[in-house]
């Protein structure tokens, strides 16, 4: 029987760089970017979940935009478990403080990477989805 997953995320543009988290040792996929985001926590709202995940994951007390793509898709793990994934994408039009993760948190480091950079690099496919969601 096939579970369920809630996720949000975060598009944090300025002068033609993306801000992306690598993900750290906690992590099965251990250096890879990410985008800003990850599950709810029970009674969040899309908005709210973003919010929280990006302040967590970046630091930066974050401004919604609009919501850029919404998807819900079925993945299929190697062990045979499949989870039914809905996952929001947001683009951020503002944000405050300074970068850097949380010393609990799921990433190890939070960097600029300019956008034509970003298909030369080892991504998670939620970068992907986003950046095509906002037409880059």
């Amino acid at each position: 029987m096939a579970s369920y997953r809630l996720a949000a995320y975060g598009l944090l543009i300025r002068d033609e760089s993306i801000l992306l988290c690598r993900l750290g040792e906690k992590e099965s996929e251990c250096g890879l970017w990410t985008l800003p985001g990850g599950g709810f926590e029970p009674g969040e709202s899309p908005e709210q979940a973003a919010l929280r995940e990006i302040e967590e994951e970046t630091g930066l007390d974050a401004e919604l935009g609009p919501l850029l793509y919404a998807e819900t898709t079925l993945r299929r793990f190697d062990d045979g478990r499949e989870v039914y994934q809905s996952r929001f994408y947001f683009l951020v039009k503002g944000w405050a403080g300074r970068e850097g993760p949380e010393a609990n948190c799921f990433t190890d480091a939070v960097e600029w990477h300019l956008l034509d950079a970003v298909s030369k690099m080892r991504v998670a496919d939620v970068v992907n989805i986003g950046l095509s969601a906002l037409g880059e």
